[in-house]
């Protein structure tokens, strides 16, 4: 999941003509492979990491990106994390469904891989629980949430809903 939290965003409609939007793709592509970490990571695969950053150029837009910090004025990606990007729903939702496009078996293979680590010990109950809880839906929220950061009260409250929702599985027996 470490690179999934340095990529970085574009204003709307990035053209393969613009310098910058070029710039960024090859970057953002780059800056995921390079923070791919494990050999589970879907971005050690530098077509997904590139098939990713196309996606989020072309829908997000280079002017957005900038202004999100995930991109200098060049197209360079920077090393913003994106949970502190402060996203708009939208282009935090486009980012996700980008990730997913081009990853989401992967991603989510890596997802439950996470998870169930944190239940090896739980009751039978509470795995049952939080297996039904951690779904691609949830798991997507939780992205896009991540995403708007603390600019968001929606994304606040969805974290807490998923919180408190983890907790009472785990409270299970």
């Amino acid at each position: 999941m470490a690179s999934v939290a340095t990529i970085s965003l574009t204003a709307c409609g990035g053209s393969s003509a613009d310098p910058v939007a070029t710039q960024a793709k090859t970057s953002i592509a780059k800056e995921l492979t390079a923070n791919a970490t494990t050999a589970s990571d879907p971005f050690k695969d530098a077509t997904k990491a590139s098939c990713v950053a196309n996606n989020v150029v072309d829908k997000i837009g280079t002017k957005a990106l900038i202004g999100y910090g995930l991109i200098d004025a060049q197209g360079n990606a920077t090393k913003a994390k994106l949970d502190s990007a402060k996203a708009s729903k939208a282009d935090a939702t486009s980012l996700v469904d980008s990730l997913f496009s081009c990853a989401g078996p992967e991603l989510m293979a890596q997802f439950q891989t996470t998870m169930a680590g944190r239940e090896a010990s739980a009751p039978p109950a509470a795995k049952a629980c939080l297996t039904a809880l951690f779904t691609e839906d949830t798991f997507r929220t939780i992205l896009v949430a991540q995403m708007e950061g603390s600019s968001s009260a929606d994304a606040v409250a969805t974290m807490k809903d998923i919180q408190t929702k983890a907790a009472a599985c785990a409270a299970m027996k």
